[in-house]
């Protein structure tokens, strides 16, 4: 019998915000990027829990399945360097939610191919850290992951982008597409320009000497 190693995919992905695990609000639709801030027209605001759910999929119809999964997410800022989400991270953070850090997630995105996969301790809203020893990934079957997050407003400017991944043991996940990449897109209110009363000269000024 051959061999064939896993490979997982991070595939697509959907944004909303905070409530129960299977109750929850979408704020845009499958595979579609959000923006962030306090200027009009954002999809939310800074004050407002994220939730980023993502489905994960092994792909290569592996003979040994991955086992006791542990999914990192992590974030880049305007292109950089690829961070940890935790609970004290900048940028982003895990944070406390509506949700039970560890419960299992449901099916609630569309598309998957295979068995939906369940008990997956698919939930974090602790330390950006979801899945573990309930998650186990056969061959060709799919699960679904959802971190509760909240964007920090002191550490982003309006402009700014910040693109999601996660690693699975360290492992960086292949995705189907740059598409299928989450990212946010900060829009903040611009600073108001310093303003000042019109100059009016005392009628000292005006005495000629």
């Amino acid at each position: 019998m051959t061999h064939v190693s896993a490979i997982i995919e991070q595939e697509v992905f959907r944004f909303g915000s905070d409530g129960t695990e299977s109750g929850y609000s979408f704020i845009a639709t499958e595979s579609t990027d959000i923006t962030v801030g306090d200027e009009t027209g954002t999809d939310i605001d800074f004050a407002t829990i994220i939730i980023l759910r993502i489905r994960m999929a092994e792909t290569a119809g592996a003979t040994n399945p991955e086992a006791n999964i542990s999914c990192q997410l992590q974030y880049s800022l305007n292109g950089g360097a690829f961070t940890n989400v935790t609970g004290s991270s900048t940028v982003v953070q895990a944070i406390a939610s509506a949700m039970t850090d560890g419960e299992d997630t449901t099916e609630r995105l569309t598309g998957g191919s295979g068995t939906f996969l369940t008990p997956n301790d698919g939930v974090d809203e602790v330390d950006g850290i979801a899945g573990g020893s309930n998650l186990d990934l056969p061959g060709n079957d799919f699960s679904e992951l959802s971190w509760a997050i909240q964007v920090i407003k002191d550490d982003v400017a309006d402009t700014n982008t910040i693109d999601f991944r996660f690693l699975v043991s360290d492992i960086v996940t292949a995705n189907e597409a740059t598409a299928d990449e989450p990212r946010i897109t900060i829009d903040e209110v611009a600073a108001a320009a310093a303003s000042f009363p019109p100059y009016k000269p005392s009628i000292s000024h005006l005495i000629t000497r």
